[in-house]
């Protein structure tokens, strides 16, 4: 007597033939195509975020360059901060060099880009702003080099990702300043207090 032919047996699960269910029944010979489907991004889905991203930082830097730094010391180190942080990011999305310029004695701090410079090498500071009240910049480190404590100096940030390491140390005449630290390989500053052992 004539055995009954099986037709093998098949794993499927709920969900339309070619949806996200469809590589679990695949071919092995299909599966290497939906996992690679499945991974990754795609040129033109970067290239709309690094868009987005220099469209918002050409709205936030502008308004720091223009804007005043307001409110208490450590407020202050906040926004400072995350200007810091958007320089970064608006160098390494537009492949240029950004720098934070710090005049210790006049407490003055502006902002400047490759195309700022003119050919004379002069820096324009017409757009720099004083810090508020009491507040004043106290110090300026770079690894390696002396403190700085007067004249003016530069933080710059690369379009390669990195930035100078530096710390900027800011005071209200009280006896508690406040570190601003900058990494050269990290994304974001952080603020720390000046005991801190972490610091160079």
């Amino acid at each position: 007597m004539p055995q009954a032919r099986r037709s093998p047996m098949r794993w499927r699960l709920p969900g339309r033939a070619g949806g996200p269910h469809h590589c679990h029944t695949a071919r092995v010979a299909d599966r290497t195509h939906c996992r690679a489907r499945s991974e990754g991004y795609t040129l033109l889905e970067l290239i709309v975020v690094i868009l987005l991203l220099s469209i918002l930082l050409g709205f936030a830097i502008p308004a720091f360059q223009t804007g005043g730094l307001a409110g208490s010391k450590d407020s202050t180190a906040r926004e400072l901060m995350h200007a810091v942080n958007k320089l970064k990011m608006d160098a390494l999305s537009r492949r240029r060099i950004n720098k934070l310029h710090l005049n210790l004695d006049e407490n003055r701090i502006w902002v400047t880009r490759d195309a700022d410079i003119s050919d004379t090498g002069e820096l324009p500071n017409e757009s720099a702003h004083v810090l508020p009240g009491d507040i004043r910049i106290a110090s300026v480190r770079f690894a390696g080099r002396p403190e700085i404590r007067t004249g003016v100096t530069a933080i710059a940030f690369y379009p390669q990702g990195y930035s100078d390491r530096a710390v900027i140390r800011l005071t209200d005449g009280g006896p508690e300043p406040v570190d601003l630290v900058i990494e050269a390989f990290l994304p974001t500053a952080r603020i720390t207090d000046p005991g801190d052992a972490a610091v160079f």
